[in-house]
C-alpha cells in the first residue's frame, strides 16, 4: 500500500466511554432528585433507551431533542408523562456519559507521529453537537487536516459518499487512502465501496465476513503504527 492519507471513525476507534448506559441511570436519578426505582429494572431501562435512541437518531435530530424524546418515551412507558424531568433527564445523561468519555490508551501519541508523515482527516457518525462536543472534550481537532461529522453535511456511514467527500477535502485519490475504523458494517463496508484501503479495529478477535474482510485488523489503534512501519519497509 502507498499510503498518504489515513482517515479514522471517532466512537470505538479512537475513544469510549468509561460506564454504561445502565451505570448513567444509576448516577442521574440522584441527581434530579427523584425515586431510585423510577426507570425499575435498569438493565432494561438501558436495553429499551438504546431502542429508542436507535429510532431517534435517524430522524437526523439535536443530540439535545433526540435525547428529550427518548426520555419522555421512557417516562410514559412508566405511566409518566413529565416533560420538565425528561429535560432534566436528559441533560444530566448527556454530562454524565460525555464526562466519562476517554481516548484509547497510546492513540493521542499514535496521532501525533501520524500527523508528520500522512494527511490525517476524521469521519464520524451522529448528531453534529454531539460529535462536536466530544471531539473537544477529547481534544484532537488539532491532529487532523479535515474532520467530517455526518450530522453536518446530511450523509452517513456506510454511505460512499461521505469518504469520497473526505478524500476530496484531502485533495488525496482512494488508493493513496486508508482508513480505520471498527465497524465493519458502517466503516469496512462504506469505504471499501468507495476504494480505500482499510484497517478494522478489532479489541475482541470478532470474525469478518468474506465480502466485507478488511486488508488488515488489529486489537486496538495503538498497534495500527507497528503495522504501518511493515508496510513502509
Amino acid at each position: 500500500m502507498d499510503i498518504q492519507t489515513i482517515i479514522f471513525d471517532l466512537d470505538g476507534t479512537l475513544c469510549d466511554y468509561t460506564i454504561t448506559i445502565e451505570e448513567a441511570m444509576r448516577r442521574l436519578l440522584p441527581q434530579c432528585n427523584v425515586d431510585h426505582d423510577l426507570l425499575g429494572d435498569l438493565g432494561k431501562s438501558a436495553a429499551r433507551y438504546n431502542e429508542l435512541w436507535s429510532e431517534e437518531e435517524a430522524k437526523r435530530e439535536r443530540v439535545a431533542t433526540i435525547h428529550k424524546t427518548v426520555w419522555l418515551k421512557l417516562l410514559q412507558e412508566r405511566g409518566q408523562n413529565d416533560q420538565h424531568l425528561a429535560l432534566c433527564l436528559a441533560e444530566v445523561y448527556l454530562n454524565i456519559r460525555l464526562e466519562s468519555l476517554r481516548i484509547f490508551d497510546g492513540t493521542r501519541e499514535l496521532l501525533e507521529r501520524l500527523r508528520h508523515r500522512f494527511r490525517l482527516g476524521l469521519i464520524t457518525n451522529g448528531p453534529s453537537d454531539m460529535q462536536w462536543a466530544k471531539i473537544d472534550v477529547l481534544k484532537i481537532k488539532s491532529f487532523f487536516d479535515e474532520i467530517i461529522v455526518a450530522g453536518d453535511i446530511g450523509i452517513y456511514k456506510p454511505d460512499e459518499r461521505i469518504f469520497k467527500l473526505m478524500l476530496q477535502r484531502l485533495d488525496t485519490s482512494p488508493q493513496h487512502a486508508l482508513y480505520i475504523g471498527d465497524s465493519l458494517e458502517m466503516d469496512v463496508a462504506g469505504a471499501k465501496q468507495a476504494g480505500l484501503h482499510t484497517g478494522w479495529i478489532n479489541p475482541h478477535g470478532k470474525l469478518a465476513a468474506v465480502h466485507l474482510l478488511p486488508d488488515f485488523e488489529v486489537r486496538g489503534p495503538a498497534e495500527l503504527w507497528e503495522v504501518l512501519q511493515c508496510d513502509m519497509m
